[in-house]
């Protein structure tokens, strides 16, 4: 028994209360879920038949549901359940598009060039692959296929995955549809592939460091230098700065000879004067 006067307090069970709260969201889930349901009943069962250009339209923006709203798929009861076991065709866009003809330009795909890019070799990603040679012979045999009315870069686009193969040509396959629009990004996409930043470095220190070999004739160390500034293009090393690391890494014997070619002194000698001197030399000592 208690007086008017007692003010009763009750602990409240917190368990309680999170379980009053989990059913509230519970039923809020399901009323906003019966809604959607719904309306997609009431979308789907309209009675009106619309008309070819309206049905047309209407298709087109069903299949834009399909890519963009997932309760569009899960709740379409008109689709059938075998095409979503099924690729659908228009998600197999190419990654590498053409540029567009000016004028009566046509692309004409012909087996002789098939055939050279085989009999240069195809470029498959290995280690020991030289991407820069293979876009240098890439570029040869596009030149000699001009055709009026279509730009070279098309030509290049269309025809360097035939260039590829194995891993490399999978790679070139991989692309978001029209993720390639220009023969720079293609190259570019490329060159980050297979030519990455601790590739430059490692060639970047073997021009750096070049030394000319015991067994090395002088011919063979000038040949080998060439090799190594030309797999690097973009070594960011000056003309005369890269003939001063040659001459430096030859033996005295070769260094003498390069000065007496010189007249005096190889280092005297400008880049251009310097590099005819030793191109004579080696064809000198091939001789």
């Amino acid at each position: 028994y208690m007086s008017e006067g007692d003010n009763p307090t009750f602990d409240i069970d917190p368990e309680i209360e999170r379980t009053f709260r989990r059913r509230i969201r519970q039923i809020k889930q399901r009323r906003s879920n019966q809604t959607i349901e719904e309306n997609m009943d009431a979308q789907y069962n309209q009675p009106q038949a619309p008309q070819a250009g309206v049905r047309q339209n209407a298709n087109a923006q069903e299949h834009a549901n399909y890519d963009t709203n997932p309760i569009v798929l899960a709740h379409d009861r008109n689709r059938p359940m075998r095409e979503y076991a099924s690729p659908n065709l228009y998600n197999f866009a190419p990654g590498i598009l053409q540029p567009t003809f000016e004028g009566n330009g046509r692309f004409e795909m012909k087996p002789v060039m098939l055939q050279m890019l085989q009999a240069a070799g195809q470029f498959g990603g290995a280690t020991g692959e030289d991407p820069h040679a293979h876009l240098k012979s890439f570029l040869e045999i596009c030149s000699a296929f001009p055709m009026a009315g279509v730009p070279q870069d098309s030509i290049r686009l269309t025809l360097f995955p035939f260039s590829l193969r194995d891993e490399a040509r999978q790679w070139a396959y991989s692309f978001e549809p029209g993720e390639i629009t220009t023969w720079g990004k293609m190259v570019e996409k490329f060159m980050q592939k297979y030519f990455p930043p601790t590739v430059s470095a490692k060639r970047r220190r073997d021009i750096v460091t070049f030394e000319q070999k015991d067994s090395e004739t002088f011919s063979e160390a000038w040949t080998r230098f060439k090799r190594l500034v030309r797999n690097c293009p973009h070594n960011g090393i000056p003309n005369c700065v890269q003939m001063e690391i040659f001459y430096g890494g030859l033996n005295k014997t070769s260094q003498s000879m390069a000065d007496a070619s010189a007249a005096g002194g190889l280092m005297d000698k400008t880049y251009t004067q310097a590099k005819e001197i030793l191109d004579r030399i080696s064809r000198n000592t091939n001789q």
